[in-house]
């Protein structure tokens, strides 16, 4: 793994800081397992929090456990390799952000699949706090899996939520508000969608604006830019904004 300081506005690679080999701890060798990706970093603190994804070398053998690389920053010193075993599946995320900083704990959520649950779990001070855990398929009532993530403001997020059993193979997608204060999840009433990669949103004076492009959009399924009212818990507490264009194409975030 290659650690790297980034020069902005010029996106250039100012200097490699560090390289080293994440190394194979025990879950890995036990599980025959590596580690494929990290992605979305989130810092707090001292600390910066890297998103893992793994991959099984033998399809016979689940992957178990939720896993995180942290560093000291800003020096990008001292790599360590942890893990939880409070939830299964990969912790990278897609593009987007799959961790937020919120209240002094870096929470961080799982992709669950294969019937495994979608949990949020927290770290803190380069660790994972075992005495909370978010347990978002019972919250819901239902099975799902997410990606991504956004936080809007004062603990509650939007996430990107697929459900697997959706009619349509091409609009699984839903939206789903999280509140990390208080362990609710709420399915959004929005039309079901594709939002496999979708980035980011943006908060503005009490509100959350983030776009729902279904595939092949006709008619009550247009895409919209939908407006969501963060602080109510109705499934319907949203508004249409700017219409998008319709058809195939994805709309990946809002900025």
């Amino acid at each position: 793994m290659y650690v790297t300081r980034m020069e902005i506005p010029l996106v250039a690679i100012a200097d490699i800081m560090e390289t080293w080999t994440i190394p194979a701890e025990a879950w890995d060798l036990e599980g025959k397992a590596y580690v494929f990706r990290v992605d979305a970093p989130t810092v707090l603190g001292d600390k910066i929090y890297y998103g893992v994804g793994r991959r099984a070398l033998d399809a016979n053998i689940p992957l178990t456990g939720m896993h995180t690389i942290v560093l000291d920053y800003p020096s990008l010193t001292n790599p360590r390799y942890i893990r939880s075993d409070k939830g299964d599946g990969n912790t990278n995320g897609y593009r987007g952000s799959n961790m937020h900083a919120y209240d002094g704990y870096v929470y961080q959520a799982n992709r669950a699949l294969e019937g495994n649950t979608t949990m949020i779990l927290r770290l803190k001070d380069g660790v994972y706090d075992d005495s909370w855990a978010f347990d978002v398929t019972a919250a819901l009532g239902e099975a799902f899996n997410t990606n991504n993530w956004y936080h809007a403001g004062g603990g509650i997020c939007y996430m990107s939520a697929q459900f697997p059993n959706a009619g349509d193979e091409n609009n699984q997608w839903g939206v789903v508000r999280i509140d990390l204060n208080n362990q609710t999840a709420i399915k959004m009433n929005v039309p079901m969608s594709n939002l496999f990669g979708y980035q980011n949103g943006v908060s503005i004076d009490g509100q959350f604006y983030m776009a729902v492009s279904p595939v092949g959009s006709a008619g009550e399924s247009d895409p919209f830019v939908y407006i969501f009212d963060i602080e109510s818990t109705d499934p319907n507490a949203f508004t249409t904004g700017l219409e998008l264009d319709k058809g195939n194409i994805f709309v990946e975030g809002i900025f």
